[in-house]
């Protein structure tokens, strides 16, 4: 015997399948002429599939939620972090004024995945595929913090701390101790290691399963970042970096990741 038909689950399923076709998502409009259902079905079927992370709310759009993503892959792909943190890039940019760059481990290096500018006068020489030594990055040390202990041992064992200014990261003691603060705080600072001029400030970005997936930053001359700046920057930072692990279905638990001082040494 054919099991009963429920109305409202193919109507649901059809939407799904609807914004599933749709790498970018789609707007409520755009759902409901395709779906062609009433303003109300469409909205009732939407407030549910949220309700249940099948599907996310962006803005006016709603793009393929958490728990189908993870019924789909194990992991975060990196192609959905980088769709995902276009919105929260822009935001960082216009709120700072700064150069925002999107990254990812590869090995003990970070590749650089994305890069959004301001309209200004002073640009960087980064770039899409750029890498470099996690070590020498506010990203890297972003993600490197947040590793569970054996990744962690085990990155730091590939370092050659290589010196590229007065200030470069020289040892693992000294790297430990910046670990040690960046999960305190929940950010990360690259004061002049890498480049002289040059100040950094990054954050991670978690998955749905908690695990540290990439990080986002932005970048700026020491000029433009005194230390005094360092907390508010790293608040929009952080937001950023929060907003991006959100859609990909990581909770945290509402609390404060900076601390209140917003400063670091």
């Amino acid at each position: 015997m054919p099991a009963k038909r429920v109305p409202s689950v193919e109507r649901a399923f059809q939407i799904l399948e609807i914004v599933a076709g749709a790498p970018h998502g789609l707007s409520f409009s755009a759902i409901r002429q395709q779906a062609g259902c009433s303003n109300a079905t469409a909205s009732v079927r939407l407030a549910q599939l949220v309700d249940l992370r099948l599907l996310d709310k962006v803005g006016p759009r709603y793009i393929v939620g958490s728990r189908v993503r993870r019924l789909r892959l194990p992991t975060a792909d990196p192609r959905d972090v980088e769709e995902h943190a276009g919105p929260a890039m822009t935001r960082l940019v216009e709120a700072t004024g700064m150069t925002s760059h999107l990254g990812v481990l590869n090995g003990n290096r970070v590749i650089f995945v994305r890069k959004m500018e301001p309209e200004a006068f002073v640009r960087f020489s980064s770039f899409v595929g750029m890498m470099q030594p996690f070590y020498l990055s506010s990203m890297g040390k972003a993600m490197f913090a947040f590793l569970p202990a054996a990744d962690a041992r085990a990155l730091m064992d590939t370092c050659t701390f290589e010196p590229r200014t007065d200030n470069t990261v020289r040892d693992a003691e000294a790297l430990g101790r910046q670990a040690q603060r960046i999960r305190r705080v929940g950010y990360a600072l690259e004061d002049e290691e890498n480049e002289v001029g040059v100040r950094c400030v990054g954050a991670p970005i978690f998955d749905e399963t908690g695990r540290v997936v990439a990080a986002v930053s932005v970048t700026s001359t020491t000029a433009q970042l005194p230390p005094k700046a360092y907390g508010s920057t790293a608040r929009h930072v952080v937001e950023a970096a929060r907003a991006v692990s959100n859609l990909l279905g990581w909770r945290d638990s509402g609390g404060e990741l900076i601390s209140q001082g917003g400063t670091t040494s």
